[in-house]
């Protein structure tokens, strides 16, 4: 799927971002989600989820604090200071 159509929201459901790298978690949430009215937006890194959060207004965001070389924790503390996010 294209980074521009997993960012697309369904007006009918309540999007969640989640930022992880690993396929299999992105998997499990999606799982969990299935049949609820939240609709996941996943991003494999930061750079990703920032570009998702320039389209979208999730609920909550779903962090992998490990993600592989990046700056999670600095993505989260922008996040926070964002107007939008806290």
């Amino acid at each position: 799927m294209s980074e521009s159509r997993r960012h697309l929201a369904d007006a009918h459901r309540i999007p969640i971002l989640a930022v992880d790298d690993e396929p299999a978690d992105i998997l499990n949430l999606e799982r969990i989600l299935a049949g609820t009215r939240y609709q996941l937006i996943a991003a494999r890194s930061t750079a990703q989820a920032k570009r998702a959060l320039e389209r979208i207004l999730p609920a909550a965001i779903v962090l992998d604090i490990m993600l592989e070389g990046e700056e999670a924790w600095r993505f989260l503390i922008d996040t926070k200071h964002r107007e939008a996010t806290h």
